[in-house]
């Protein structure tokens, strides 16, 4: 009994001496380098020389074949499991949008012709809704590209 009380007054008396020593060490300041925000920079001026920039444009086929080949791999009969149908690869709305609502997707997906009636269609309307965009980017290099119609 002893022994254990000697064991608790000892531990007690070492607990208290290390919660209430306070043992200070002070410690150099570090010297840390300013950091200007991005927003601070200020860049040099640099000027491009933008080289004059032959296009070979392509037919229009090739367009249509492409975008064809990239949707359906040029199937007009395809449908995949969202339900767009045929060679582009038309959505319901889409089609109802551009005046092939009366059309059903069976008729759709039996005549070619009708799809690609279909894609004229939808390139038309494009470019008109996109023509402010293009009047302001045609002819323009934006970060290495090109931009035509």
């Amino acid at each position: 009994m002893r022994r254990l009380l000697l064991t608790v007054l000892l531990g007690v008396t070492c607990t208290y001496i290390m919660a209430f020593t306070v043992h200070r060490i002070i410690a150099p300041p570090i010297e840390r380098e300013v950091i200007k925000p991005a927003s601070e920079i200020i860049l040099p001026e640099i000027e491009i020389e933008v080289p004059e920039i032959e296009i070979e444009i392509r037919n229009h086929d090739k367009f249509l074949d492409d975008i064809g080949f990239r949707e359906s791999s040029n199937n007009y009969k395809a449908v995949n499991q969202f339900g767009y149908l045929g060679k582009y690869q038309f959505g319901r709305k889409t089609l109802n949008a551009i005046g092939f609502g009366d059309i059903s997707n069976y008729e759709f997906l039996s005549d070619p012709t009708l799809q690609e009636l279909a894609m004229v269609e939808l390139l038309q309307r494009n470019k008109k809704t996109l023509r402010k965009e293009i009047q302001k980017y045609q002819g323009k290099l934006i970060n290495g590209i090109y931009i035509t119609e």
